[in-house]
């Protein structure tokens, strides 16, 4: 079922309760899941998305990381990655109820930041191509792949995150 045609193309997307939130052309979307007229409710730039109970996370260009109120309002600029590698993308993110993580740049690093904002933990260093990430109460996941042999990689965890 189509919920939303958007020009330029959907990015990264999340999903709560009641809506669907994406990226599309640099702007955060949301359409409830029955699908309907979509709302934009900012612009960041380019990147993949996480939600929670009361924000949209966003993991901009040049890895800066921010927070949106599901419901629409201010961006809130949580984080930005140092230092900024290569003007990468930040490439994943997830959240908990402490915090939200993500990978950025390549050698790629895992960083993370507490919800209300404040300066990036950074976790993991000098990874290779990170496919994903995954938290859970005590630990942090990702998927890391040889970026010699796309056929080789790995599943790994940090604990405690």
């Amino acid at each position: 079922t189509t919920l939303a045609l958007e020009p330029g193309g959907p990015g990264g997307v999340a999903v709560d309760s009641t809506s669907v939130y994406w990226e599309a052309s640099g702007n955060l979307m949301k359409v409830p899941l029955g699908g309907g007229t979509p709302i934009t409710l900012g612009r960041q730039g380019y990147g993949s998305l996480a939600v929670d109970s009361t924000n949209v996370y966003w993991a901009a260009y040049e890895q800066t990381v921010v927070s949106a109120p599901v419901g629409g309002g201010t961006l809130t600029t949580l984080a930005t990655a140092t230092p900024p590698s290569s003007g990468q993308t930040a490439a994943n993110i997830t959240v908990d109820d402490t915090s939200v993580y993500w990978s950025s740049g390549y050698p790629t690093t895992i960083v993370k930041v507490p919800l209300g904002g404040g300066t990036p933990t950074t976790l993991a260093f000098g990874l290779k191509i990170v496919g994903g990430i995954a938290v859970s109460s005590d630990s942090i996941y990702w998927t890391e792949l040889d970026p010699q042999n796309y056929d080789m990689g790995s599943v790994m965890r940090l604990t405690p995150k």
